[in-house]
């Protein structure tokens, strides 16, 4: 092929519109590709914390659950704590829904005796299932939360050491005390029992490090920048 002959191919009209397309796919598969490593503006403000079998947990989750918490128990959680607390949730609704355990939506409009949107209908029930069902564990295994007088007055003993001119008889407090000591035996059992859940379910912590403090967070920031920022403080 000779210099002429090369040169009318380069100038071809079929060879400027072949060039012009495959530069069209170049420069759109660069824009959807940095596009998708872009995160959306929810993600920057609102960043996913720790993922439950693929069910989302957002940052404003966890601080609407210690707003809720402060309010209506006078409870002050930590972030880690609240987070805690959503995973124990999500794997008790996950646990009712394995195993079909649900609420009539009739006994639910009789308890909350409101209209609600379709969104904040969802979420209490979510929420009374998941209340119904930890009820529904406690009577299941129900034996196991037996308080023996030994252990009554194991207890009663402790508190009258410790305030010995102000503690009231035995007998005056003897019933409070084995409710004390039933809760206690609820509360470990459930514990324990919610600790293997997590064996069937897939746990992913995301962006967890930002619950050390979320004041000096900025949207977007990465791990190594957060810590940068972090240890600066502390």
């Amino acid at each position: 092929m000779n210099k002429e002959d090369f040169i009318k191919i380069l100038s071809s009209k079929d060879l400027l519109i072949l060039l012009l397309i495959l530069l069209m796919i170049l420069f759109t598969l660069i824009y959807f590709n940095n596009k998708s490593f872009f995160p959306s503006e929810e993600e920057l403000n609102n960043p996913i914390i720790v993922t439950i079998n693929k069910q989302n947990i957002r940052l404003n989750d966890i601080l609407y659950l210690k707003e809720v918490a402060l309010i209506e128990e006078n409870k002050n959680l930590t972030n880690h704590e609240a987070m805690d607390h959503i995973i124990n949730e999500e794997l008790l609704y996950i646990a009712a829904s394995k195993e079909g355990f649900s609420i009539e939506d009739e006994e639910i409009k009789e308890i909350l005796n409101e209209h609600l949107d379709q969104e904040s209908y969802n979420y209490y029930k979510k929420y009374y299932i998941i209340n119904k069902y930890r009820n529904k564990i406690l009577e299941r295994n129900d034996e196991n939360f037996n308080v023996t007088k030994e252990e009554i007055l194991d207890l009663f003993n402790f508190m009258k050491d410790r305030y010995p001119k102000v503690y009231p008889p035995f007998e005056e407090v003897e019933s409070s005390l084995k409710e004390i000591l039933m809760d206690q035996k609820k509360a470990n059992f459930l514990d324990e029992y919610i600790y293997n859940l997590r064996s069937d379910v897939k746990i992913e912590f995301i962006n967890d490090f930002i619950l050390d403090d979320i004041s000096i967070y900025v949207p977007g920031m990465n791990r190594e920048e957060y810590y940068k920022e972090y240890y600066k403080i502390y």
